[in-house]
């Protein structure tokens, strides 16, 4: 257990990223490769107590959330599986407020194996990916109204420049409120299927890009399309992230598996829901 442990803060150690060298696009926002000076990647590790026992394996659903919005039946088949309706997400909150689970972001599953994140009795990881509109317009209220917090995956690209996403503004938001703000890559490519350097671009870049905009350190990722490689694995872990998400299902996680964490995509079936998350 002691060098699983030291295995996560050796992430710590190489968070600086000076001397990488990212060869961006025409009109890639500049960015600097200083760490944000408001919060520190240790006071994120540090900041609750230390759990009196670590599990060498934890049980936790960690679900994903695309598009919250009503217009479900004007989607084709495959946008189906990625749309859940307004009610329906209502619906699924109250589940959990009902049943007593507390939600935690997924940069706490390697704060708890790390020692420092006391482990809630019903704990549950609410996630979103893409940055899309729907989810601040009509997840977040709901949201903030139970006092839930979620990690929130986005690609970076359209941040601001496209109504269908998110603005910087909502970003810093959330992040203000108590939820994560994660990384999705910049283009939200295959991470499996493209050059060294543009692997960079996704993983280091995008980080960089969040970190300025937000202030606070970007440790978590989520693999878009859920495809990965050995190559982007370690990739990340160079530029100094704790954990990413996959989208294999699961709900058993071990500290080996730091960054191939499994989840489940939430549909708009609340009976598949109630058999995710459980009673």
């Amino acid at each position: 257990m002691r060098a699983r442990r030291q295995l996560v803060f050796c992430f710590l150690a190489g968070l600086s990223l000076a001397g990488c060298i990212i060869q961006r696009p025409v009109n890639w926002p500049a960015v600097s490769n200083r760490r944000p000076e408001t919060e520190s990647v240790q006071a994120l590790i540090t900041e609750s107590p230390a759990s009196a026992t670590i599990n060498e394996e934890i049980d936790v659903p960690i679900i994903i959330y695309h598009h919250i919005k009503d217009d479900y039946n004007s989607n084709s088949e495959a946008d189906k599986n990625y749309t859940v309706t307004v009610a329906n997400f209502r619906a699924q909150l109250d589940y959990l407020v009902a049943r007593g689970f507390t939600p935690i972001l997924l940069s706490d599953i390697a704060r708890y194996f790390a020692g420092d994140f006391k482990w809630p009795v019903k704990p549950i990881v609410i996630t979103f990916d893409d940055g899309l509109i729907s989810q601040y317009q009509n997840a977040w209220p709901m949201l903030k109204e139970r006092g839930f917090k979620a990690t929130f995956f986005i690609f970076t690209n359209p941040i601001g420049k496209n109504d269908n996403y998110f603005n910087w503004e909502q970003i810093n938001e959330l992040a203000e409120a108590g939820s994560e703000i994660g990384s999705h890559g910049h283009y939200h490519l295959f991470w499996d299927k493209i050059t060294d350097q543009e692997l960079r671009q996704e993983i280091i870049a995008s980080k960089e890009i969040i970190e300025a905009k937000i202030g606070r350190p970007v440790i978590a990722a989520a693999y878009p399309f859920g495809q990965s490689n050995d190559q982007a694995t370690q990739a990340l872990k160079d530029a100094g992230y704790l954990v990413a998400r996959d989208i294999v299902n699961g709900r058993s996680h071990q500290p080996a598996e730091l960054f191939k964490l499994k989840a489940y995509f939430v549909t708009n079936d609340f009976s598949r829901f109630k058999t995710i998350v459980g009673d």
